[in-house]
Parts: C-alpha cells; sequence; structure tokens
C-alpha cells in the first residue's frame, strides 16, 4: 500500500566540512550559511507544493496537507530539520529523529579530504535504511500520509537505492544535491513513478547533481 502516500527526501543544508571537501561521516559539523540560506530555499519549494486547507491548482496531486518529518541524528540534518519545520505554512504533525538514517561512518576517513582518498561501501548503510523504511515510513504511505525524510548523500542515497531497487552501478552514479526536496510517488506495485522521483526544482537540482559528479559524487 506505499503507493497511498507520498515520499519526499530532503538532504541537508550544506555544512561546514561539506564547504571544506571533507569526508564528513559522523563527524557533527553545523550548516554553513549557504547551508542556512538551502534549507529555507527547501521550505519554499515546499510549501508551493503542499496543499493548504484551501486546495489550490498547482499543489501537488494526491499530497497530504500534513507532514510527518523524519530526520537523522546529527546537528547538520536536526538544524535542517529545525528550518523546514519551522517554516512551513502548516507544521509537521510529527518529527523524529532516527539514527538509522545517520550519514555511513567513514571510520579514519572523517575528516580528510575527499582529494586524498575515496571509498564507497554502502551494504550496512543500506541494510539499516531499509529496516527505517519498513518501520516507520512504510505504514504511513499505507494511510495515505506524507512523509519528509531529512538526511545525508549516502544514506539517502541507500534510501534510494531501496526504493527504486538500484544497481551497485546505479548507486555509484546517484548524487543527491544539498537542500532540493525529492518527491516519490507509488504505483499500484509499490514503485516509483516515475523511476527515481521528481526534484521540486529540477533544473537547479539536476546542474547541482552534475557538479557533485564532476568533484567526484557525493
Amino acid at each position: 500500500m506505499r503507493e497511498a502516500g507520498v515520499l519526499i527526501v530532503l538532504r541537508h543544508g550544506e555544512s561546514t566540512a561539506n564547504a571544506a571537501g571533507l569526508f564528513t561521516g559522523v563527524l557533527d559539523a553545523p550548516l554553513s550559511e549557504q547551508g542556512i540560506r538551502e534549507a529555507s530555499g527547501a521550505t519554499a519549494l515546499l510549501n508551493a507544493a503542499l496543499p493548504l486547507d484551501v486546495p489550490r491548482v498547482d499543489a501537488l496531486p494526491h499530497l497530504a496537507a500534513s507532514v510527518t518529518l523524519f530526520t537523522s541524528t546529527l546537528a547538520r540534518a536536526r538544524q535542517t530539520a529545525a528550518i523546514v519545520a519551522a517554516g512551513l505554512a502548516r507544521p509537521p504533525v510529527g518529527c523524529d529523529a532516527d539514527w538509522r538514517l545517520n550519514e555511513r561512518n567513514y571510520g579514519a576517513l572523517t575528516g580528510r579530504s575527499k582529494d586524498d582518498v575515496r571509498t564507497e561501501a554502502l551494504s550496512d548503510v543500506i541494510t539499516r535504511v531499509d529496516a527505517f523504511l519498513t518501520e516507520r515510513v512504510d505504514p504511513l504511505l499505507a494511510r495515505g500520509e506524507t512523509v519528509l525524510v531529512v538526511a545525508h548523500g549516502n544514506s539517502l542515497r541507500a534510501l534510494c537505492a531501496v526504493i527504486d531497487g538500484l544497481s551497485d552501478g546505479q548507486i555509484r552514479d546517484l548524487n543527491l544535491p544539498t537542500g532540493q526536496p525529492l518527491v516519490y510517488r507509488f504505483d499500484a506495485r509499490g514503485r516509483s513513478v516515475p523511476f527515481g522521483g521528481r526534484y521540486l526544482d529540477s533544473v537547479t537540482a539536476l546542474a547541482a547533481a552534475l557538479t557533485l559528479a564532476n568533484e567526484g559524487g557525493t
């Protein structure tokens, strides 16, 4: 029954570590000034898309006016979620932090420059994100609710991999830009329509994703 609801995923705004080109992982970096602006911009996009009490022709069809919000436990995601929650025309009906949405733990690579080292192993992240979707998100979608997940480049990459059944190559090529809401709707079989979802600001988001890819991804 996933098709009854709508899922929106949002990578947190740029953090100070993102701006420095570091492997952030579990390093609890706050948002940069640019990241704060990105979070506010995402809020504006969501307000333009979410219907209020009076139907609007520009509102996304079948999108519930009320939103349940989930975020990771890390500061940059929680800060983004707080900005979004405070700015939505209709406040979320719930906001909960779940550690399974945390960024991948880079271990010894944390805080090192992306120019020095490269790594990509998402199997553990995919496992915990899959469990989060099954336990926390799918029941809400089955009731026709709208769910907003604010998390990180790799945890949301894992989430998209689960939703779309991505191959290893497709996972590696997926780059989610900061501060750009991505909307998933589902068909009767629970498959995303269109495949990969749709950005609320597709022009800006796809340009930012290309820049990420040129910089080595995520």
